[in-house]
């Protein structure tokens, strides 16, 4: 396979496994609802514009009182379109995690196999493992503020979803990182093969 279409299909497979069943989950679970709640809460000034962003894109994470105004934007209808969401997101780390880890060991193949396969998917497992634990600790924080509102959360349940948002946002940009860095390594490798290939013929 030429050096082009191998690396546009390192970078295309991560790509789609990413976007299009995140957007198809978007869909199915209906988080437009959670969307427009949010919208309307800051637009009746009961919510600020920061406190509006979704928990699961938050880098820095978010702390109890964060949680707490970000789900008290919502009717107990709304939570639960927020936790079925979730629930397919518990599916959605298999997905994308397989096409960056496919992506990332056919770059590694094409490179010659530089180091050892477990340095190049430790940052994919690390991700996945983020992402889950992320989704079940609010999901379980979802479950108990509608059967006891939001007196029912656990404080160190939420830290520990907050950290494992920041954990997955920081590997999100680590394993991307190393996708484009082995795609640009293998272009360059190739032209600089070419280059040599054809010096030595002249």
């Amino acid at each position: 396979m030429p050096a082009f279409l191998r690396v546009l299909l390192i970078v295309a497979i991560p790509a789609v496994t990413f976007v299009i069943p995140g957007k198809l989950m978007e869909r199915w679970s209906g988080r437009a609802q959670v969307r427009r709640a949010l919208d309307r809460a800051v637009a009746d000034g009961t919510l600020q514009r920061e406190d509006a962003a979704y928990l699961n894109l938050r880098l820095r994470g978010y702390s109890l009182s964060a949680f707490r105004r970000y789900f008290g934007a919502m009717d107990d209808r709304t939570r639960s379109v927020e936790a079925k969401f979730l629930e397919m997101d518990l599916v959605f780390p298999f997905i994308y995690g397989g096409g960056l880890a496919a992506a990332l060991l056919m770059a590694w193949a094409a490179l010659g196999r530089p180091v050892h396969p477990g340095w190049v998917v430790a940052p994919v497992l690390i991700l996945v493992l983020a992402d889950w634990t992320e989704n079940l600790a609010t999901l379980g924080q979802i479950r108990r503020w509608n059967a006891g509102g939001p007196a029912a959360l656990q404080p160190a349940w939420v830290r520990v979803a907050s950290l494992a948002t920041t954990v997955k946002c920081v590997f999100i940009a680590v394993t991307v990182l190393l996708v484009v860095a082995m795609a640009a390594w293998l272009l360059v490798r190739s032209a600089t093969g070419r280059s040599a290939v054809a010096a030595a013929a002249r």
